[in-house]
């Protein structure tokens, strides 16, 4: 009986300790950053910014930017640490930006591997890259529709990959794919639209739309993506990326479009028609026949109304140095009996792979 009753007080306290929230590292004690950011400065120092809320509760809308430079990434983020009253978690984070000229310039692989390995990451974050400085980027998004940013972000980008305007690779993907070389990711694409602002015909400043009384928001933020008109699936303007939507009011941070990676580097973007038909060939298209040095590509019957933009697009992943298709996995597949993989990977130049495409 005696010790039935131990057992019992054992347990009581440790439910008041969960209860209660007693441990160090309990929410209200930490920081929790939506966004983070790296660049290259022009003296050499990596700079590392985040992204957070100015407030708690529900409608905590407004968000401040911390940021600090550094050596390395783990010096960087002690300094950035050191300045502030909390430790930082980044478990909410929901998007991780990279300057596009750090992300042209140094290997994709190392510049993601200390976030990968940050105890508390999120993987499922989404890692794009900025066109321009990533900091002063990020610290113009702001969320829409009376909701908070990671709500907004989650919406946003579900709804983007929905519709194959940005890839679906988390970090977790990425890293994967840069790891293996299996296959060359594609990362999205961010930049700030100067020329947003608010539309003077749609209301002018901030009165509500009714006539009276508080805005209300949009939509409700429960973290799925509601039935709504459907897209009418018209064609894309060919230049239309981000930064460059013709459009007014809301977030001056645009996400479309896409960074193609070629030898662990960024070496050139998509626009969100590129994207589009990208994204619907690494689904749609099935390879075959694969050797070394060259191969086959199957579209499908329905994709023969765009297989000269399909040809034009393979192609300028090839030049770009990108393996999209995940051509040397097929090749590694079809010929590991003979070399393996890690030969086929060193020696594999898209660039000089002859892939013949043919639509049936």
């Amino acid at each position: 009986m005696l010790r039935f009753q131990t057992l019992k007080g054992f347990f009581c306290l440790l439910l008041l300790l969960v209860l209660t929230s007693c441990s160090a590292s309990s929410g209200e004690k930490q920081i929790f950053p939506i966004c983070m950011s790296m660049d290259r400065l022009a003296d050499g120092r990596l700079q590392l910014a985040v992204q957070v809320s100015d407030m708690s509760g529900d409608k905590a809308t407004e968000y401040t930017v911390f940021s600090a430079a550094g050596d390395s990434f783990g010096q960087t983020l002690e300094i950035l640490g050191a300045s502030m009253p909390y430790p930082l978690h980044f478990g909410q984070l929901r998007l991780c930006l990279i300057g596009y000229e750090l992300a042209t310039q140094e290997e994709l692989q190392a510049l993601l591997m200390p976030v990968a390995q940050l105890y508390t990451i999120n993987p499922e974050a989404a890692v794009m890259v900025c066109m321009g400085n990533a900091a002063k980027t990020m610290a113009a998004q702001k969320p829409d529709l009376g909701v908070r940013l990671s709500t907004y972000l989650d919406q946003l980008l579900a709804r983007l990959r929905q519709e194959k305007l940005t890839p679906p690779e988390t970090l977790r993907d990425v890293m994967e794919m840069l790891q293996s070389g299996y296959r060359d990711p594609l990362l999205g694409l961010c930049a700030l639209n100067a020329a947003t602002g608010p539309d003077d015909a749609a209301g002018g400043s901030g009165s509500s739309p009714t006539g009276g009384g508080e805005a209300k928001a949009a939509f409700n933020p429960t973290g799925r993506i509601a039935i709504g008109e459907p897209s009418p699936a018209d064609d894309l303007p060919d230049d239309l990326t981000a930064g460059s939507l013709p459009r007014k009011g809301g977030n001056p941070v645009e996400y479309i479009g896409c960074a193609v990676v070629g030898r662990d580097r960024v070496a050139g973007t998509l626009t969100a028609l590129e994207t589009r038909l990208g994204l619907t060939l690494r689904q749609e298209a099935v390879l075959s026949n694969v050797t070394p040095g060259s191969g086959q590509l199957r579209l499908p019957a329905q994709m023969n109304s765009i297989f000269e933009d399909s040809v034009q697009l393979v192609t300028k992943w090839q030049l770009l140095g990108c393996d999209a298709l995940g051509v040397i996995a097929c090749a590694a597949r079809e010929t590991r009996a003979e070399v393996d993989f890690a030969t086929l990977r060193d020696a594999f130049d898209p660039a000089a792979f002859t892939l013949t495409i043919t639509c049936q």
